[in-house]
């Protein structure tokens, strides 16, 4: 596992990616904050930075695909 101090600064970035128009890369960006905010100490940096708002917006998505991992 990589330490997330390591990935805490790439976390605005990532949630840029939350706004790509191509829904492989809506579906993976959504997947690595559902896998990062597994760990329930790093839920408030996702929030901080963000993306929860994104992710909210994105569960009107016509894609399944995209839908999914922004439950998570």
């Amino acid at each position: 596992s990589v330490p997330f101090d390591w990935i805490a600064p790439a976390l605005p970035t990532l949630a840029m990616l939350l706004f790509a128009t191509v829904d492989p890369v809506l579906a993976n960006t959504a997947t690595a904050f559902a896998n990062i905010t597994a760990d329930p100490k790093h839920v408030a940096t996702v929030v901080e930075c963000g993306a929860s708002r994104r992710l909210v917006e994105l569960l009107l998505h016509p894609s399944r695909e995209v839908i999914m991992p922004c439950l998570q």
